[in-house]
């Protein structure tokens, strides 16, 4: 066994992205290459679910792998005792951080495996703590209703990108929206209608989102969200703007009392085209209040003879 794998490269991937799927990956792989003398048969991250009351295979996400009696006992005994199980085929590590038990990895074996090096515990902890980190991490960067980056993350993002202002060819485009009629929905309905739309809106819209590269969707508040597009012009925002827009539209979102079919307003600016890193996100907004003088259901490009108050 090589304990000797945690390197810069583990570490670059882990730190790159500070994704909780990306990280339970990296965990998954590291054990599959220091088990590489052991034939392997099944390996996942578990987390335990308190409201649900079970272990739940995180990673990989989709799987035939069947958590029968046995197994379900083995994840507990680990979940309690915070040790290292090591039975028959299975060895069942828990990741522990301040005495919390915060995921678990379980591989089995076509064959049992008798010795495990005590220098795996030192391994554990390093783990454990990077697990934890990044957990951390994404609570202060993500939207905890919608799972989306929040407002906090975008802020930072612009005052990154203003340190390298004067970089050759920085650019980008910001998308601003927000849902039409959200506090009619929110009000005539409950709160549990409102936030059941904005979860469904910022899935809908980050599917689209995920597949774009240099690009993130964010919360900046209430109904009002922002997508943030490196490396793409106006016309190219426009363009990604109105996918969104129709996809929203055409999007039914449905309860067993009621059912709607939601519109959103759009707005987008470019820098450097629209003015100054710090006022690109303004421009935009005045392209969104444009959108809903206008009628709402519709996107619309800053200009720069824009007055919000006039516009007809």
């Amino acid at each position: 066994m090589d304990l000797n794998l945690l390197n810069n490269q583990f570490f670059d991937k882990v730190f790159q992205s500070f994704n909780i799927e990306e990280v339970q990956k990296q965990f998954i792989d590291y054990f599959k290459s220091i088990f590489f003398n052991q034939k392997i048969k099944f390996i996942g991250f578990f987390k335990f679910f308190k409201k649900k009351k079970k272990f739940i295979l995180t990673f990989p996400g989709e799987s035939d792998f069947q958590v029968d009696c046995k197994i379900k006992e083995l994840l507990e005994k680990a979940y309690d005792e915070k040790e290292i199980i090591n039975k028959e085929d299975y060895l069942v590590i828990p990741l522990v951080f301040l005495n919390k038990c915060i995921g678990i990895i379980l591989i089995q074996f076509l064959e049992n495996i008798k010795n495990i090096p005590v220098e795996l515990n030192l391994i554990i902890k390093i783990l454990s703590l990077i697990y934890y980190t990044v957990n951390i991490y994404n609570i202060a960067i993500k939207d905890s209703l919608t799972k989306v980056y929040n407002k906090r993350f975008f802020e930072y993002k612009i005052e990154e990108l203003k340190e390298n202002e004067l970089e050759n060819n920085l650019s980008f485009s910001i998308i601003i929206f927000d849902i039409d009629h959200f506090k009619h929905y929110n009000d005539k309905y409950g709160h549990l209608t409102g936030d059941m739309i904005l979860k469904v809106v910022s899935k809908k819209v980050g599917e689209i989102v995920d597949k774009i590269s240099d690009a993130f969707l964010a919360r900046y508040g209430g109904e009002e969200f922002i997508i943030f597009l490196k490396d793409k012009g106006k016309a190219e925002a426009i363009e990604i703007a109105e996918k969104i827009r129709k996809t929203i539209e055409n999007t039914k979102i449905e309860t067993q009392e009621y059912f709607w079919r939601l519109t959103i307003s759009v707005g987008v600016a470019s820098y450097p085209e629209d003015g100054k890193i710090d006022e690109i996100l303004n421009k935009a907004d005045i392209a969104l209040y444009v959108s809903k003088k206008k009628g709402r259901n519709r996107t619309t490009a800053y200009e720069k003879d824009f007055d919000p108050y006039t516009s007809n």
